[in-house]
């Protein structure tokens, strides 16, 4: 809301941007496009604006904004577990895309829950949301689109290949065959792959699910190298550090000879890396291992993580100006959207030199 502020006359009144214009000596016009992070203004303008806005404790009235133009500039992300450290990257990287924009983010845990979604949906995006951007869960993106009652919806990684909403995808399929190619050539021939669900198989090439992309992308990297890809080289696990952790103890224990491991997460990378220390496998010099994502506590681990590292700053600028393409223009009749965002391998110490 507005805050009062003295006047010359010595009563307490309430902040507009035409307060904000004359102090900073400019038009109220320019204080709306730095305040909502439209049109193009100086950077010496900009931050003269800014400043004014400060010394008067101005803030956007969101009640009137929504008055006037039907918008409140809050904008939803919906994700399955904000404590996941990729979740909280995204969360912080969007957050930052946001406010570049003049937008505030909102951020919910779904908990890939149906009922959490749903709720999420019809109670906090369409009443207090101009849009949201949702990480692919438990709902189908067709039901997504009904509930959000035209508000629009940007969907990471969605599970429908004709999808009505925009959708943004982490390059699963790719990123699987960089880490498999990058073990292959270090000399790796019997490599597993943690993360797989019970309804990966069988495998559909026209698949958008996560799990049968990084599949295909390992499948891809074996049969060029001409290696056997056998069913046991696919190990059902949650994503959790403690769920990889577990599945890689049940893999030692059992006498399951391996010598290259990808996890199609880090979080997952860090467990199984666990996993192999505590049973005495020297990495990399007997198992390699290489993660997916490339979050910040790869650096941390002993040894090192290599990772296959997305760029998130690229997944969340795009995600937050889509959905801001889609809020302002609700009627330009564009085909719903579809992009997949760019990876790179980070080499450590989980992998030996080639």
């Amino acid at each position: 809301m507005h805050r009062p502020f003295q006047c010359a006359c010595g009563r307490n009144t309430m902040v507009t941007m035409k307060d904000v214009a004359r102090e900073a000596n400019v038009t109220t016009a320019t204080v709306s496009y730095v305040l909502n992070g439209t049109g193009s203004v100086g950077a010496g303008t900009r931050a003269r604006v800014l400043d004014a806005a400060k010394r008067l404790n101005y803030t956007k009235n969101l009640a009137a904004m929504k008055l006037r133009s039907g918008k409140n500039g809050i904008i939803g992300l919906a994700l399955y577990d904000v404590g996941m450290p990729y979740a909280a990257e995204l969360s912080k990287t969007a957050s930052i895309e946001a406010l570049r924009h003049g937008l505030q983010l909102l951020v919910q845990q779904t908990s890939s829950s149906k009922a959490e979604e749903r709720s999420i949906i019809e109670t906090i995006t369409n009443q207090f949301c101009d849009g949201m951007i949702m990480m692919a869960g438990a709902l189908p993106s067709e039901e997504i689109h009904t509930l959000s009652r035209g508000k629009p919806v940007v969907l990471i990684d969605d599970h429908s290949p004709d999808s009505p909403l925009d959708s943004i995808f982490t390059p699963c399929r790719e990123g699987a065959k960089t880490a498999i190619s990058r073990l292959i050539a270090e000399g790796r021939r019997n490599i597993v792959m943690l993360g797989v669900h019970a309804t990966t198989f069988p495998l559909d090439e026209q698949s958008t699910r996560a799990t049968v992309r990084y599949t295909l992308g390992y499948r891809d990297a074996m049969e060029e190298a001409g290696l056997t890809v056998a069913p046991d080289n696919f190990v059902i696990c949650g994503w959790t550090s403690r769920e990889a952790y577990e599945a890689t103890a049940r893999l030692l224990e059992t006498g399951r000879r391996f010598d290259g491991v990808f996890c199609m997460s880090d979080s997952m990378a860090i467990g199984a890396l666990s996993a192999l220390n505590d049973h005495g496998v020297r990495v990399p010099e007997e198992v390699s291992l290489i993660g997916f994502d490339g979050i910040d506590e790869g650096n941390y681990t002993t040894p090192k993580l290599t990772t296959v590292a997305t760029d998130t700053r690229q997944l969340a600028g795009t995600a937050v100006t889509m959905l801001l393409d889609r809020i302002e223009r609700p009627d330009s009749g564009k085909p719903p959207q579809r992009v997949t965002i760019g990876h790179r391998l980070i080499e450590r110490g989980t992998t030996l030199p080639v």
